[in-house]
């Protein structure tokens, strides 16, 4: 068994309180366990499986949120505003993802987002073949995104969150 964690203070502009964030992985030989608690709690717990991830999804092409908030340009029309007819239709990455709730409210969308976001993390740094076939257990603190409504720090709490795993394995 491997165990890694890392602990973070959320930034000011994310989290007037300041909240801290402590975040702690488990590896067995089966199964990984993510334990992200915030301000020492956590209320919910999900399990994320790979549902045959396609040929060639192994890539870093794939999409991140982590990835796209740190380029500097995201746009791939060249700053024109107009919409390029040879680019290929955007691949929902996330569908290769089944998100199942075990404890918690099973309602909120947010979380199989995040979840997802989390797997294919995993799925990157590992290189994608430790992780086939291998359970991840993710319990966090919903309170980190405030409830079912959409705010605008959502996307930043989830690349802060992101970036913590990142750091925890560099």
């Amino acid at each position: 068994m491997q165990v890694r964690s890392i602990r973070r203070k959320l930034d000011a502009q994310i989290d007037a309180a300041e909240g801290e964030v402590a975040v702690k992985a488990l590896h067995y030989s089966n199964s990984v366990v993510l334990q992200i608690r915030y301000n020492g709690e956590f209320d919910s717990t999900y399990e994320v499986n790979s549902v045959g991830l396609r040929p060639g999804s192994m890539t870093n092409g794939r999409p991140l949120a982590l990835n796209t908030y740190a380029s500097e340009d995201n746009s791939q029309d060249g700053g024109t505003g107009e919409i390029d007819e040879e680019t290929e239709e955007p691949t929902d990455y996330l569908a290769d993802y089944k998100v199942v709730v075990r404890l918690g409210n099973g309602d909120d969308p947010k979380m199989n987002i995040v979840c997802s976001q989390i797997a294919e993390l995993y799925n990157q740094m590992q290189g994608g073949d430790e992780l086939r076939g291998v359970n991840l257990v993710i319990s966090l603190s919903r309170k980190l995104w405030k409830g079912e409504d959409s705010h605008s720090r959502d996307f930043a709490v989830l690349v802060f969150l992101l970036q913590c795993i990142k750091d925890m394995y560099v």
